[in-house]
């Protein structure tokens, strides 16, 4: 019974964590679901007899389960024509579509809880002590978000400024603006004239995903030793998909093979995520209370980081 015990114990942080896991990805899908959608989606139709014995499940619980997915529109349900006593259950279009979907996902979540397998001993009862150690020292969904956010950094493209783009860098920029300040003389200077911060040294930049553009921002050139980070959007509806990390990691490597000494940037408490973000990379606080600075009127602090291996101290 105490195996047993842990074991139900292990089996109900695995199944939160990756709760976790597909709300924040903001996927309506349980994990009690997985088995059953993907015996359907290996095996085609089956009845609940089926689904049943190749899970190893009782036919309360599928039945149970297939009445949620149908309720959902995940399958389709009907009478076998030949025997009207068996239900035949099959993935409907969206349920297939959802798979396909999922599949990055579930490969995510494989992978971690293979890792968090080998960080075992052969021993079972090794294993299971070992296996609950390991989460303690880290949970699943560390490990799920972790190795997500790896996969999500390796998909973002990094691409330098094309004229097609430029539409993208002016209202990207105006959202957030917009959203939580006002659009500034000195903000529409460059956004109306991305061309001018490349003329002049710097870099504007664009993130992609699958085809699409959903972000940019730009490295101005201030001195021979110093450059200005500004101008980062991440669209609304794919933040928190490691795309800011990617053109922050991208900029900052492009500003020291310009040997750039140093970088600044303008912030303010107001962008929760950002202000992380650039906290996270190394870039310290200039200025602790926001006031007019950088050329805007709106209250920004300063943040810097040392990009050269020479310098230690940040010098304002």
């Amino acid at each position: 019974m105490a195996i047993a015990s842990r074991l139900r114990g292990l089996t109900d942080i695995l199944i939160r964590d990756a709760v976790r896991i597909y709300q924040e990805q903001g996927v309506d899908f349980e994990p009690r679901w997985f088995t059953t959608v993907q015996l359907l989606k290996d095996k085609g139709e089956l009845s609940i007899i089926e689904i049943a014995k190749n899970l190893n499940m009782t036919h309360p619980s599928v039945n149970q389960i297939c009445n949620i997915l149908e309720k959902k529109g995940l399958i389709n349900s009907y009478v076998s024509e030949t025997d009207r006593r068996k239900r035949l259950i099959q993935l409907s279009k969206k349920g297939v579509q959802l798979t396909k979907d999922l599949d990055p996902l579930w490969k995510v979540i494989e992978t971690a809880v293979t890792d968090l397998f080998y960080e075992t001993q052969p021993d079972f009862l090794s294993i299971l002590t070992d296996i609950e150690f390991a989460l303690e020292r880290k949970s699943m969904y560390e490990r799920f978000r972790d190795l997500l956010k790896q996969v999500q950094y390796e998909e973002v493209e990094i691409i330098d400024f094309m004229k097609i783009y430029r539409k993208d860098f002016r209202e990207m920029n105006y959202e957030w603006l917009n959203e939580y300040f006002e659009v500034e003389e000195k903000d529409e200077e460059i956004l109306k004239n991305p061309e001018k911060v490349i003329a002049s040294g710097g870099s504007v930049i664009f993130a992609r995903l699958k085809g699409q553009i959903v972000g940019t921002s730009a490295l101005m050139h201030i001195s021979d030793q110093e450059c200005e980070l500004t101008k980062m959007a991440v669209k609304p509806e794919y933040q928190g998909k490691q795309i800011g990390k990617k053109m922050l990691d991208w900029l900052l490597e492009l500003a020291r093979k310009k040997n750039y000494r140093r970088m600044i940037l303008y912030t303010s408490p107001k962008l929760k995520k950002a202000f992380g973000l650039y906290k996270s990379k190394g870039f310290k606080i200039l200025n602790p209370i926001p006031t007019p600075i950088g050329g805007y009127k709106r209250p920004s602090i300063k943040m810097g980081m040392v990009l050269s291996l020479t310098d230690q101290i940040f010098t304002p």
